[in-house]
Order: structure tokens, then sequence, then C-alpha cells
């Protein structure tokens, strides 16, 4: 079982990093960015971090490639590469 190892507080907001490995949703918006971002800054180097983005033919995948690119951005910002970027390419 995973335990809270530190907190990471901004603002009003007060974020729990667990030890253990870590998952994210992630669509490549603002908000699911920061987040990313904080993680990849906070985590340990060898913690893994597991990316889980969903995607739909009516929008072209978007959610899916802003992900990916979010991702590549924040870790190339981070230094931070233990991590591991799931996709579901649902047609509903």
């Amino acid at each position: 079982m995973s335990s809270v190892v530190k907190t990471v507080t901004i603002g009003d907001a007060t974020i729990p990093i667990f030890n253990g490995r870590i998952g994210i949703s992630v669509s490549g918006g603002a908000d699911s960015a920061v987040l990313l971002y904080i993680l990849m800054t906070e985590l340990a180097p060898d913690q893994e971090l597991h990316i889980y983005s969903f995607g739909k033919l009516l929008t072209h995948y978007s959610a899916i490639s802003g992900a990916r690119i979010t991702a590549q951005r924040c870790s190339e910002l981070t230094g931070f590469t233990n991590y591991q970027h799931h996709t579901d390419y649902g047609d509903i």
C-alpha cells in the first residue's frame, strides 16, 4: 500500500505525493498539464508515473495527441523520464 511521502501546497490546493506508482489522466488541457508538471517536478526519479489518455474519432483523437505533447514538454522541462503513456481510442 502506498503512503503519502510529502504534500505540495499551491494556493489553497494541497496535493499529496504518494510513494509507489502514480497514475494520472491527462487530456492536454491546462489543468491536467499543470498537475502533470507538478508531479514530474516532485516525484523521485525512479518512481513510476502512468499517464492515461482517451480519444474519440469524432474529435480526431485530439485529446491523445494533446496529452502526448504535454507529457513530452513536461518531461523536457522537469527532466523526469520515468513515465509511460497509455491510450484508449474509443469510437463512441
